[in-house]
């Protein structure tokens, strides 16, 4: 019979694939919270978890019971990169969008970060 630790462990991470894919796209997103430059988007292009992993194979989806990080800090996250990456562009008046993408991009670092500390506890 699994004791607390290995049923917590099983709801987020099922596997070594799955914590080795959840590390990556932890690191990843540490990354993501220090570019200076907008640089590629934060999407399922980019993701170790997504590249790795089905939606139903994905920490993530497992927590939220949705595909594609719905109901997450991504989708702001999304939003604010959006911003950061036109205002980069001169294509809109300066609004602060790396500060405010900084915001966002930790907000989704800290919800994974949250994942792996759920499967270690």
């Amino acid at each position: 019979m699994e004791n607390g630790i290995e049923a917590m462990h099983a709801r987020f991470v099922h596997n070594d694939i799955e914590a080795e894919a959840l590390r990556a796209s932890i690191a990843h997103w540490k990354e993501l919270v220090a570019a200076e430059e907008p640089g590629l988007p934060p999407d399922g292009r980019t993701c170790a978890l997504c590249y790795m992993l089905t939606c139903r194979a994905c920490p993530v989806a497992r927590v939220t019971g949705k595909d594609y990080c719905q109901d997450t800090p991504w989708k702001n996250a999304w939003h604010a990169w959006k911003n950061w990456q036109r205002e980069a562009s001169d294509q809109y008046e300066p609004m602060d969008a790396k500060a405010l993408w900084r915001k966002a991009a930790k907000a989704e670092l800290e919800f994974l970060e949250s994942l792996e500390g759920e499967s270690k506890s």
